[in-house]
């Protein structure tokens, strides 16, 4: 069977929910693809799962040594930052794609719009899945881009613009093949209904659901489970509480981590915990979910401490404590802005998922380039001297490998944590105002706002990384290309 057909009936298979099928044939080829169909096997390997894969194989071609090898090309390129995303290099995939040639390659808006999702910044992400559905490069991909639309809307409260699409989508997909992205336009119905306080409308949507899914994942079926109780909770208030600990239960079974951040917010919305607000806070390293979750607990009465706090690793007896500020983890011997200080401080800001080999490469290297080959090799090393480190200074928590990446974990009793939520000074406010009247909604980098305001780049950059953490700026790519822009 030759190439064309084997990929054209692999790409069916995707759009019809045979994930497992894809990636066992895609696990046991003999040998890597060829270069001239290289990205074409890299996007089915992004999609059944295997963003690795993809990664892998067009590294060569994307960032040869070589002079002699050809330039890459736009698909090539925009393929690859696809993949680097799901590996967790968003950076680096945001930088590739700012300079991919939309007219060879209008995927690069998809790809930018879906990494700018992966890190909760759903509200920049809608303009390029705007651009990219008036200009689509194919009916499928359409439909996937107006999903992730809807989803943008929904998590930015907007969900009558959420609605409108998907009753659009659902007369385009309710008669095709693509089984899979029927159940999600239907799971997002749901997911609306609910924001608009409608239980019963969405549990129709729901029981349409079950019923459409035939071949459930055991994800795809907690996530039922979840959008199931609040849906009940919505027709009977309080019944929310008593669910949720099940679901937590299974998601952590699963390693669903996103579920279980999932739960605890819900459950600390529903009794105004200011203890598992300030763990979500100080637990998730995502500027964009850290806003909505502010002002979700804004409006409940709720405000964080703006010194921060402290976290509980484990449970039992207590094993101690870190302060994890610069001036205290420098007298124990971690010299800010060293690479184990990275590590530490990366591995501590993440308390649910793991982190991925490609995510930790970036904070620990900033503006490097992510090589498949050397950089799990240079992680992997870093991580040994921290655990050599945390051994010497007789601090007890362990990093512990998963198949997802490392995390942070206590095996045995608890340890805690004194974290900060870095407030913002009166001088980067100052700063942040000036560089706002000078670019306005225009993007920027750190050596142009460093001219303009007739500072040291060093400078600039330090607070534009701030900036960036606290959600006052958005953040595109990394090293000195990045771009920074104020929300318009």
């Amino acid at each position: 069977m030759n190439r064309q057909v084997v990929t054209h009936i692999w790409d069916l298979m995707l759009k019809s929910g045979e994930v497992s099928r894809v990636r066992h044939s895609l696990l046991t080829l003999e040998e890597a693809p060829a270069r001239s169909c290289a990205a074409e096997f890299a996007d089915l390997a992004r999609r059944a799962g295997l963003p690795n894969l993809g990664v892998e194989w067009l590294y060569p071609w994307v960032k040869p040594n070589a002079k002699t090898v050809e330039a890459p090309s736009e698909t090539e390129k925009a393929v690859y930052a696809s993949c680097l995303s799901a590996l967790g290099a968003v950076d680096e995939a945001i930088a590739l794609l700012n300079g991919v040639d939309r007219k060879a390659e209008p995927r690069a808006d998809l790809f930018l719009a879906q990494t700018l999702i992966r890190r909760w910044d759903y509200q920049l992400a809608i303009a390029p899945l705007l651009k990219f559905i008036a200009n689509p490069s194919g009916e499928y991909d359409r439909l996937v881009a107006q999903l992730n639309l809807a989803s943008c809307y929904l998590f930015v409260a907007r969900p009558g613009e959420a609605d409108e699409i998907l009753k659009l989508l659902r007369q385009s997909l309710v008669r095709s093949r693509y089984r899979r992205l029927f159940g999600q336009a239907v799971q997002l119905q749901a997911m609306t209904a609910i924001a608009r306080r409608d239980g019963e409308a969405a549990t129709v949507y729901l029981n349409e659901l079950e019923a459409v899914s035939h071949r459930c994942t055991p994800v795809e079926r907690l996530l039922q489970k979840k959008w199931r109780a609040l849906a009940n909770d919505v027709k009977s208030p309080g019944t929310l509480l008593s669910a949720i600990p099940e679901i937590r239960q299974e998601a952590q079974s699963l390693g669903h981590w996103e579920t279980v951040r999932d739960c605890d917010r819900h459950e600390a919305l529903a009794t105004k915990n200011s203890g598992l607000f300030l763990k979500l806070l100080l637990s998730t390293p995502y500027a964009g979910y850290r806003q909505q979750l502010t002002a979700e607990f804004a409006a409940a009465g709720m405000v964080a401490k703006e010194e921060g706090g402290s976290l509980t690793l484990g449970a039992g007896p207590s094993r101690g404590s870190l302060d994890l500020s610069h001036q205290n983890l420098a007298a124990l011997g971690l010299k800010p802005g060293s690479v184990s200080q990275r590590l530490l401080l990366a591995l501590t800001s993440e308390g649910y998922r793991p982190l991925q080999t490609a995510q930790l490469f970036a904070a620990l290297y900033d503006g490097e380039r992510f090589n498949p080959k050397h950089s799990p090799v240079r992680v992997h090393t870093a991580i040994s001297r921290l655990r050599e480190w945390l051994r010497d200074s007789e601090i007890p928590f362990e990093i512990v490998a998963t198949e997802g990446g490392y995390r942070a974990e206590m095996t045995n009793g608890s340890f805690t944590l004194v974290m900060a939520l870095k407030p913002v000074s009166k001088k980067e406010q100052s700063l942040m105002v000036s560089l706002q009247k000078v670019f306005k909604a225009d993007a920027f980098t750190s050596p142009q706002a460093a001219e303009k305001l007739s500072l040291p780049e060093r400078t600039i950059r330090r607070h534009l990384a701030n900036a960036a953490e606290s959600g006052q700026v958005e953040r595109l790519g990394s090293g000195r290309t990045t771009l920074f822009r104020f929300a318009a």
